[in-house]
């Protein structure tokens, strides 16, 4: 398991500037691929998604510590085969984590100027996210201005962290259910 800090800004697009911007990403930035894929969120005891990718045999398992307010938050992330995401989930349970909510998504990623551009859309809506993750605590600050400075570059808005906090507020209150409701191994 590897302990690192993801350092990330968001913003929030209306159609028409969403495939803008996904018209100008094609043609300057380097395209990663499209993923379609589901994310089970946990809040309680600490956050936890189950995140099942399209054409993924394997769940990627991610914990993280901290507010959307912070900076660089930490995460440990995993995966494990999806043929064990039952008996994971059953375990998570006897932890305490016994409801969640699911958010689908379908994502288009980019690499420009070494930071990750994520187009997505899902139930929160057409979300940006520009990311960057380091093992080093110490680089948060450098990647926090780096990606600022792209937010600025591709003339994108901040959804601030109360305003995304907001929005998986709305999220868990529709979507939010006993974890024995959701067939994992389905995905």
């Amino acid at each position: 398991m590897v302990v690192q800090y993801e350092v990330e800004l968001r913003s929030r697009l209306e159609s028409t500037k969403f495939q803008e911007l996904k018209s100008w990403l094609d043609e300057q930035a380097d395209f990663l691929g499209e993923s379609r894929m589901k994310s089970y969120l946990f809040r309680e005891p600490t956050f936890l998604r189950i995140r099942l990718i399209k054409g993924k045999k394997a769940a990627i398992i991610t914990e993280k510590t901290g507010s959307y307010a912070q900076v660089g938050r930490r995460e440990e992330e995993f995966e494990i085969p999806r043929k064990n995401l039952p008996d994971f989930v059953k375990e998570k349970e006897k932890q305490g984590y016994t409801r969640c909510s699911l958010a689908q998504t379908v994502r288009f990623s980019y690499r420009l100027n070494g930071l990750k551009v994520e187009l997505n859309k899902n139930n929160l809506g057409l979300i940006v996210e520009i990311e960057a993750l380091t093992q080093d605590e110490k680089e948060v600050p450098l990647l926090k201005e780096k990606i600022s400075s792209c937010m600025k570059k591709l003339n994108l808005k901040e959804l601030t962290p109360a305003e995304y906090q907001k929005l998986m507020d709305d999220l868990y209150a529709k979507t939010l259910k006993p974890v024995a409701r959701y067939r994992f191994a389905a995905g």
